[in-house]
């Protein structure tokens, strides 16, 4: 299955290559019929003790062309083309986003943002068209939260204790869990992370203990001080091919993220 990370590489070559060899990166909607364009749609919740200020529904949708070579084109939507995403009676417009920035483009995507998150509220994606075929019917949810737990609940967490993350195990969810360490007020310094299991790999499984110092260092200096470890659920649910059938392919992956931050002292 294409992914992200997949369309991302292979923009990346046609941008590095170059040459008349190798199609441009990006191509225009103008001349493209729908049934020839592939979309990934990524609804992904935040729900983060942590950092509530950025907390909400994510919606981001790449649109995308295999050519006959068998590159990846990201598609720009112009000359009226646009994107919308209707929640109950409400529709909102899609922004177009240019990276890494408008004047050097390699790659293009759509998103937008709900403040407010709803458990189980589903979204249908449009793809509205001025002169080619509408795709009215991509449809994706919220997932409501997993129960999540980390223990021992008590802080500080010492640098040679460890963590254990429990959760309830949901049919049809995928899971990964990662964990970020950095100290400072800003949380800038001796910033290290990591994530299980790696990508295209199963699925983590509850309960999951994490050893701190089998992979974080913690600074020798002692004057760094406000040091955290942040560990986050990731519940994933994936729908391959499905969708509008307008389109050649269509992948759609709900996402939910809890977080949970706790302060880690030396030994």
């Amino acid at each position: 299955m294409i992914t992200r990370y997949s369309i991302f590489l292979s923009v990346l070559c046609l941008a590095a290559c170059g040459g008349n060899d190798f199609p441009d990166s990006t191509k225009s909607s103008a001349n493209l019929d729908t049934d020839d364009l592939r979309m990934e749609l990524r609804v992904q919740a935040q729900d983060a003790e942590t950092d509530a200020e950025n907390n909400g529904v994510y919606v981001n949708v790449d649109l995308y062309r295999i050519t006959k070579n068998g590159y990846i084109q990201m598609v720009d939507l112009e000359d009226g083309d646009n994107f919308s995403l209707i929640n109950g009676t409400s529709t909102l417009m899609l922004t177009k986003n240019y990276y890494p920035d408008a004047d050097d483009v390699l790659g293009i995507n759509y998103s937008t943002k709900i403040d407010t998150i709803v458990d189980g509220a589903e979204f249908t994606l449009a793809l509205n068209r001025q002169s080619k075929t509408d795709a009215l019917n991509t449809t994706a949810r919220v997932l409501p939260p997993t129960v999540f737990t980390v223990t021992p609940s008590a802080t500080p967490l010492t640098s040679l204790g460890s963590l254990t993350l429990n959760w309830t195990p949901v049919t049809g969810y995928e899971y990964q869990v990662s964990f970020r360490f950095s100290c400072g007020a800003n949380d800038d310094q001796y910033v290290q992370g990591i994530r299980f299991p790696n990508y295209y790999s199963s699925s983590a499984v509850s309960p999951f203990v994490f050893q701190f110092a089998n992979y974080f260092d913690y600074p020798t200096d002692t004057s760094v001080t406000d040091c955290k470890l942040r560990a986050t659920l990731w519940s994933y649910e994936d729908q391959s091919e499905s969708g509008d059938s307008a389109f050649e392919n269509v992948n759609v992956s709900s996402v939910r993220v809890q977080r949970i931050s706790t302060a880690i002292q030396r030994n």
